[in-house]
């Protein structure tokens, strides 16, 4: 009997110091469960993921990512480069009206911001010039014309002048007129958008004729006049001086030199 209860406590001895054993081989965990080591997910996004621009603004976006290297690393492009561009620092230029998508790259990673730009522009409706006419009197004189467009807000508005005879009247491309001779020259101004307006330019170039001649009632016959003049065109006869107008270049020294009002002076115009 004594054997037999010797032999039960040793084998329950044997079976307890078993389990511990195989326990102390197990990890232990509060919740009955294995602990598994998870590594940390890499991301890659945009500070924006749509972007609404109108042509000329200009936008920096910025990365998100819990990657340390993301900005030095990254690769900036742009689907539509004609609409809006961008830089390796990710600023974005809107260039015309439409949509691109901007992409940045890190690695394997990338994220996009869809843009899409307006045309602020006003585009003008008619152009007008101011004068419509005018005269010009002598070689040299000019006259600046002025546009006036319409609506006055309309945008990205150019010029471009011309005449329809330069030798009456030039014109610059500031819409300065200038006369060069007689006769008539129309001036237009055409718009990029194809708008035209004219100016019609007189020219009407005036010159005057000096002519001298002898008031003999006054004349003495002193021959002042006589030794004064250069080309020979004075004569005295019977005390009385007489100027000879096809030899008479109006020089006007017999003029200066007749102390009696003699010779008389006439400017007329042409």
């Amino acid at each position: 009997m004594k054997n037999i209860l010797f032999s039960i406590i040793f084998i329950s001895i044997a079976a307890g110091w078993i389990a511990v054993s195989c326990n102390m081989d197990e990890p232990i965990v509060n919740d009955g469960t294995e602990v598994a080591e998870t590594a940390e997910t890499l991301t890659v996004a945009l500070s924006q993921s749509t972007l609404n621009l109108t042509k000329g603004e200009s936008v920096t976006l910025t990365i998100v990512s819990n990657i340390s290297s993301a900005s030095s690393e990254a690769s900036w492009t742009s689907s539509n480069s004609a609409v809006a561009s961008v830089n390796q620092t990710g600023t974005i230029t809107a260039i015309a009206k439409g949509s691109a998508t901007i992409t940045v790259a890190v690695n394997s990673l990338s994220a996009a911001c869809i843009v899409t730009v307006s045309d602020n522009s006003v585009t003008a409706t008619s152009v007008t010039l101011s004068p419509t006419t005018a005269t010009l009197s002598s070689v040299g004189q000019t006259t600046q014309l002025t546009t006036t467009i319409t609506p006055a807000n309309a945008t990205n508005v150019t010029y471009t002048w011309s005449s329809s005879n330069t030798a009456v009247a030039t014109i610059s491309q500031s819409g300065l007129v200038t006369a060069v001779g007689n006769g008539t020259a129309i001036i237009t101004v055409k718009t990029n958008d194809g708008l035209t307006a004219t100016s019609t330019i007189t020219v009407s170039i005036t010159s005057s004729t000096t002519k001298y001649t002898i008031n003999t009632s006054s004349c003495t016959g002193c021959g002042k006049c006589l030794s004064a003049c250069p080309y020979g065109a004075i004569t005295i006869s019977n005390r009385k001086a007489y100027i000879d107008q096809s030899k008479c270049n109006a020089c006007g020294k017999c003029y200066s030199k007749c102390g009696h009002g003699a010779i008389v002076k006439t400017v007329s115009s042409n």
